[in-house]
């Protein structure tokens, strides 16, 4: 199975949005009973507890590392989710 051209390109934009995602869920502040957290220690702390595994995976670019379409397919599922 051959992905269309137009398909990788978007792909690699899904790729490289959810890195960013990543980048400023490290810089985003949180709610913690009531009171808006902003120190990056505890940012990082916070955002690696919570949703930052599954962020990586939905990142990482897995159809590169997997031959099956199917596979491909269900796998980038995973990103849909996040969305």
């Amino acid at each position: 199975y051959n992905v269309p051209s137009d398909q990788k390109i978007f792909f690699s934009c899904l790729d490289f949005w959810f890195a960013i995602d990543i980048v400023l869920n490290f810089r985003t502040g949180y709610c913690s009973f009531g009171t808006v957290v902003m120190d990056p220690k505890k940012i990082a702390s916070n955002y690696m507890s919570t949703w930052f595994v599954i962020d990586l995976l939905g990142t990482l670019p897995f159809e590169m590392l997997i031959s099956g379409a199917s596979s491909r397919k269900s796998i980038k599922l995973v990103k849909y989710f996040k969305i």
